[in-house]
């Protein structure tokens, strides 16, 4: 990835991939506008291979307490559920995540907290 790959859609930020558009979670753009001014030109990750990158992060992280282990499916899954608790449609999170169908959503629901606007218990049916 590199700086070019941040772009924008109807006012929202994105990172190309091979595949999709990934969109941004605003509380991520300044760390990654800070990043792209650190290194405009090349990978952000510099030359490092990304697997590399994770396993180097893994394993500074490994055993530290209170964090779980890090893996590149827990990061994917923190950000499919983050999507899944904002207020978009799920074709968004659907075409962001490059996930095939709404079916693959089911393993992530579990760990979405519902917001305050959903009713939690269902109507008594009238006699």
């Amino acid at each position: 990835m590199t700086a070019r790959d941040l772009h924008q859609h109807d006012g929202a930020w994105f990172v190309r991939t091979p595949k999709y558009c990934a969109r941004v979670r605003e509380k991520f753009l300044p760390l990654f506008n800070e990043t792209t001014s650190l290194r405009p030109g090349g990978r952000l990750r510099g030359e490092m291979a990304h697997d590399y990158v994770t396993a180097a992060a893994a394993r500074w992280l490994h055993q530290r307490r209170g964090v779980p282990a890090l893996s590149v499916d827990r990061l994917r899954a923190t950000y499919v559920c983050a999507l899944l608790g904002e207020p978009v449609s799920v074709v968004d999170v659907l075409a962001w995540t490059g996930l095939q169908g709404a079916e693959a959503l089911d393993g992530y629901l579990a760990h979405v907290t519902r917001t305050s606007s959903h009713c939690a218990t269902p109507k008594k049916e009238a006699k």
